[in-house]
């Protein structure tokens, strides 16, 4: 439920519904998993909503939970990526690409190709900000072909300008 309206951009209702499921979710000390991926949804929607510093702290919130249990490497790269993202915008550029990148690695590995492409595209980025230009680009063309195999077309227009910007034409 939280995460279609998430889909719906309904950002305070899902953190409502995630709170209340929280609630209900810490009477039971078998459910860390579930808990977790609570904490990862509530990052994600306040990344969306720029509040960065919470985002952070729910992300790191799940990926301690998240130590605790067998087989969750995915889930470990979603908070590795919503702490990235996070990152990025708070200005911690070095930890971002640190998250970044096993974010990535993860999501490459389990064929998770959106998830992979959103990591190369921030790693895109932070490249670009730092000015490592060849970087940029191979991040951005290489993040510009994953969107393309699962035909995410905002993506796709999203690594295309990044790459309009870094590559002159005459």
């Amino acid at each position: 439920m939280a995460r279609e309206r998430i889909a719906r951009a309904d950002y305070f209702a899902a953190m409502e519904f995630l709170r209340s499921a929280l609630k209900q979710l810490e009477r039971d000390p078998d459910s860390h998993l579930e808990r977790a991926q609570c904490y990862i949804e509530m990052a994600r929607c306040l990344n969306q909503r720029g509040e960065y510093a919470s985002a952070l702290d729910y992300a790191r919130w799940a990926k301690n939970l998240l130590r605790k249990g067998w087989d969750v490497d995915v889930m470990l790269a979603e908070a590795d990526l919503e702490i990235g993202f996070a990152e990025v915008r708070t200005g911690e550029y070095r930890e971002a690409q640190r998250h970044l990148a096993r974010a990535y690695s993860t999501f490459a590995r389990r064929a998770a190709l959106a998830k992979a492409a959103a990591c190369l595209e921030s790693i895109g980025v932070l490249a670009r900000q730092s000015e490592q230009v060849a970087r940029a680009i191979n991040a951005f063309n290489f993040a510009r072909q994953l969107y393309r195999q699962v035909e995410d077309v905002g993506g796709i227009q999203r690594t295309t300008s990044h790459l309009q910007e870094l590559i002159p034409t005459e």
